[in-house]
């Protein structure tokens, strides 16, 4: 017998979630080239869009926790969550719905990349509930499952921290490829030891390992990862703590790079910062010109977009400046080269950055502060960004994707508004 109400719900949410999947696909020379497509949906993916992935003809984008949206007995609207991870979808079919891997609890900041034959490796954290653990702290899990069309192999453990873990793209690294295997990397507070360790992630034929280590450096923050010609190089912010530092002093950090070459991470190196100011959200771009290395600058007055050179044999590049940037992130796979920034004036702009300057490939609305990363087709950008809106008395999420090739072409970078 045909469950009629859980299939009613079911398709609701495949409809609330049409808009989430709607990621441009090649268009004919003949279509109309659109600056933006935005969808209204009561149904959200609550964390944002962490992993936005290829597969065939199909796109496939995984969520942190996706919600929707029904009415108790009295009327009023209930948040519920689905257990969906995300969904697949190809021009010529309906959006399909993702499950959650079987055996994860949770989908916390999900990373994903494609294997060789055709399905989908992800790796996630959760809390341990059942060692009492919360969303905010407690026991954690590193997972992993590999999806293949819409079926999940069973989540496996990669390890378990004392403490959160967390792969968002404000704390964990990018999803690199280097010497033939797939790596992340991630700082963590250990509450055993007290101590900030590096910890990789690394993928290969024989599945995932993990290591751990310890930098000389104190109270490791954010962490970013590229390949530089073969060699794995890591970015990372250290606090600078100036000795009888009255309480209140704002967190001061320096901008360190490092290599993993003898399966051993080389001493650190700093690129940036003077230990005088807070930075953040170290960010490495790669192209075959080379790799540049990017942080935030926050001064007292303004935030300032800083960069240069530090690919491998070469001296360190000049260092270039942009006023004005509140948060970047960089681009995903087949955009490693691009950032888009968050700027004061409300606007997000996407930069390749060079050694002596940078080219701006085009821009979308930033309402909120947020940076979002750029996906889609290598000849095509796109940008998804998260917008607010209201419904049945409430606010919402929805996503707009911003063509990022149209926007340039209609009016030089800037979107147009409406």
């Amino acid at each position: 017998m045909v469950d009629r109400a859980g299939r009613a719900v079911r398709e609701r949410v495949v409809r609330s979630f049409a808009a989430i999947v709607l990621l441009p696909m090649p268009l004919s020379a003949q279509e109309a080239c659109p600056v933006r497509v935005s969808w209204q949906a009561p149904t959200t993916i609550g964390g944002g869009v962490h992993a936005v992935v290829p597969d065939g003809r199909d796109i496939v984008l995984l969520g942190e926790t996706i919600l929707t949206m029904r009415r108790d007995s009295s009327g009023a609207p209930v948040v519920v969550d689905t257990n969906f991870a995300g969904m697949r979808r190809r021009a010529s079919r309906p959006p399909e719905l993702i499950p959650r891997p079987r055996g994860a609890r949770a989908f916390i900041s999900p990373r994903a990349f494609r294997l060789p034959f055709g399905a989908i490796e992800v790796i996630w954290s959760e809390p341990d509930f059942d060692a009492g653990a919360r969303y905010g702290f407690g026991a954690w899990f590193l997972r992993s499952a590999t999806l293949r069309r819409s079926s999940w192999s069973t989540a496996r453990t990669l390890g378990r921290f004392s403490d959160r873990v967390t792969l968002s793209r404000q704390m964990g690294s990018d999803i690199v490829r280097s010497g033939g295997s797939w790596r992340i990397a991630f700082t963590w507070d250990d509450t055993v030891t007290y101590k900030r360790p590096l910890v990789l992630a690394t993928h290969d034929s024989r599945g995932w390992t993990l290591r751990s280590d310890l930098l000389p450096l104190r109270s490791l923050g954010a962490v970013a990862l590229a390949d530089d010609r073969g060699t794995l190089v890591g970015l990372v912010t250290a606090v600078v703590v100036p000795p009888r530092a009255p309480a209140g002093v704002p967190v001061r950090q320096t901008i360190w790079r490092t290599r993993l070459v003898d399966a051993a991470w080389t001493r650190p190196e700093q690129v940036g910062g003077d230990g005088a100011r807070p930075l953040s959200d170290p960010q490495l771009l790669t192209s075959p010109s080379g790799v540049i290395a990017a942080w935030l600058d926050r001064g007292d007055s303004t935030s300032t977009l800083e960069w240069r050179d530090i690919t491998r044999d070469r001296e360190l590049g000049p260092l270039q400046r942009l006023d004005g940037a509140v948060m970047m992130v960089s681009g995903l796979e087949g955009h490693r080269d691009l950032l888009s920034v968050s700027m004061l004036d409300g606007t997000g702009r996407v930069l390749r950055l060079r050694a002596d300057g940078y080219d701006e490939v085009g821009r979308y609305p930033a309402k909120y502060g947020f940076a979002f990363p750029v996906a889609g087709p290598r000849d095509r950008p796109i940008a998804v960004v998260t917008d607010i809106a209201e419904r049945d008395g409430h606010q919402w999420p929805t996503l707009t994707a911003y063509d990022l090739r149209c926007a340039r072409a209609a009016s030089g970078g800037a979107v147009p508004p409406g």
